[in-house]
């Protein structure tokens, strides 16, 4: 199989634009010529680009005007995920634009759309041969925000969560794992998205946001079924701080 050369990023889409006095190249101006040396560049596009929308009460600047998208095709981004906290702010109908307008770029999308089966269906890209296929989902979803049949929204991996005491003297233990319907449901996301593709990426927008180093229990647990039925690479953003990367099963 040919080899080709990869880069995933986190969270992108600017919250000021022309209006404030920062152009749009201005962004990707110094990033761009190592993003232009390599084959294959994927994103999280955190940002809605629409003009329709109510906005939420919790994050008011999560739509942004769509000539601002301009970013990715500067950057030459070829796939995004867009499932993540900020893609449901001004509601269904800024995430169905975004989708189509990042489409109409000729940018793969997965991780959100009309209903379930849209917002889990794969963004495949080939590029010297090789097809690369990304799944989206989001386990820190607005209320409401979640994807389902006949509803607009994002693909989602939920989380249940259970204290363990430790003693009058001690913080109870956090215990987190993933719903087992959603998981059950990427599982079989990635065995079908193996069959058609080379390569199978996994991303999470996931996490312990702010806090350096703490990987939560769901994380580990969701990143090591996801290998085991097939993927091949798990890319986890949100928590804008470092974390740990783990080399599982090669």
């Amino acid at each position: 199989m040919s080899e080709i050369s990869f880069i995933g990023t986190g969270d992108c889409g600017p919250v000021h634009g022309p209006q404030d006095g920062f152009p749009i190249e201005r962004y990707s101006e110094l990033v761009r010529p190592t993003l232009a040396r390599v084959d294959l560049r994927f994103a999280n596009c955190e940002r809605q680009y629409s003009a329709r929308g109510t906005a939420s009460d919790t994050s008011p600047h999560g739509r942004q005007p769509p000539a601002m998208a301009k970013i990715f095709t500067d950057c030459g981004v070829d796939a995004v995920t867009i499932a993540n906290n900020h893609m449901y702010d001004y509601g269904p109908e800024a995430l169905l634009d975004t989708r189509k307008l990042l489409l109409e770029k000729g940018i793969a999308v997965t991780g959100a759309g009309r209903d379930l089966d849209e917002a889990r269906a794969p963004a495949i890209v080939e590029r010297n041969g090789v097809r690369v296929g990304f799944l989206g989902y989001c386990s820190v979803i607005p209320e409401g925000g979640e994807a389902a049949p006949g509803k607009v929204g994002i693909a989602p991996l939920r989380v249940v969560t259970t204290y363990e005491g430790r003693g009058p003297h001690a913080s109870a233990r956090v215990i987190t794992r993933p719903d087992e319907r959603d998981m059950a449901m990427i599982l079989d996301d990635v065995a079908a998205l193996r069959r058609r593709v080379d390569i199978v990426v996994v991303a999470f927008h996931w996490g312990v946001i702010w806090v350096p180093r703490v990987i939560a229990d769901y994380q580990v647990i969701a990143a090591h079924a996801c290998i085991d039925a097939g993927a091949d690479l798990i890319l986890g953003h949100h928590a804008h701080v470092p974390k740990a990367i783990e080399v599982y099963k090669g």
